[in-house]
């Protein structure tokens, strides 16, 4: 094999080498940064209890308002890590709002604030977590 050509091989292998590299990191990347589908849950009232796929409950303790802190409980769930949930708008961020649910005796509790929507929007988004499942609630505030 000639010396140009050894030079063309060794050009190609670290061709392949770096495409392979880029294709791991976009992976890594898009695996992080992309989020589950959601199964929407749909609730009869928000001061009712809204049936969970796996047979748990979740329930508000009052319709939720601006400024104003509510509790948000899940029930009848076995977890091994505590549920969380965050508070979006339709096609609108709201910031870094995620909620940790605190253990009392059988629920899974967390008190939260809603965050203050600039437009005066009402229609929120819970992005619920149990376990690793992803659940969506879409509710109105007063």
């Amino acid at each position: 094999m000639k010396a140009s050509q050894k030079k063309w091989l060794i050009i190609a292998l670290l061709l392949l080498l770096l495409a392979g590299v880029k294709v791991l990191v976009l992976k890594g990347y898009l695996e992080q940064h992309l989020q589950p589908v959601a199964q929407r849950l749909r609730c009869q009232r928000l001061t009712g209890p809204c049936l969970l796929p796996d047979g748990g409950q979740l329930s508000f303790n009052r319709v939720p308002q601006h400024g104003r802190p509510f509790e948000l409980r899940v029930h009848g769930i076995r977890s091994s890590q505590p549920p969380t949930v965050a508070f979006t708008m339709p096609a609108m961020e709201m910031g870094f709002n995620r909620y940790t649910f605190v253990r009392q005796q059988d629920d899974w509790v967390a008190s939260i604030i809603l965050p203050l929507c600039s437009s005066g929007g009402h229609e929120w988004l819970a992005n619920l977590v149990i376990d690793g499942n992803h659940y969506q609630l879409p509710f109105t505030t007063q």
